[in-house]
């Protein structure tokens, strides 16, 4: 299968785990917000972005993983007009994203399993001849 076939199978599941799928070259790019806390003139998220780059040659896929918190407007505790956190994965799939996702969702109001996600991308690329590399940048 080439990385064409591959799009025809990611894009559509990305789509229906929610969110913005775009594509850049051979890339694919998806954000889903996965909570929003609005609090007097201050907005917050979080949001999980995936970058996906296929690797024809090695038939391997690239992904790199963040959730992010922001936060836009007059928070009352940093006294900070923004303010950015972003947290990567490693290579396991339950690391440092789904700690951080179980402590984001003691602040905010959401529900997301990073390893069903990772798997059902890894079984879609399986599908199509690909390995999955997380990368940490």
């Amino acid at each position: 299968m080439t990385s064409s076939d591959l799009k025809r199978i990611l894009i559509p599941w990305l789509l229906d785990q929610g969110g913005e799928v775009k594509e850049k070259g051979q890339e694919i790019m998806y954000e889903r917000v996965l909570a929003t806390r609005t609090v007097f003139f201050a907005r917050r998220r979080v949001v999980l972005s995936v970058e996906i780059r296929p690797k024809e040659a090695q038939k391997e896929l690239e992904v790199k993983v963040q959730l992010k918190e922001t936060g836009l407007g007059l928070p009352s505790d940093t006294g900070m007009l923004t303010r950015m956190e972003t947290y990567k994965t490693s290579t396991k799939r339950t690391g440092n994203i789904s700690e951080k996702a179980q402590f984001l969702s003691q602040r905010y109001r959401f529900s997301f399993d990073y390893t069903a996600f990772s798997q059902g991308l890894e079984e879609r690329a399986k599908s199509a001849g690909y390995t999955v590399r997380y990368v940490v940048s």
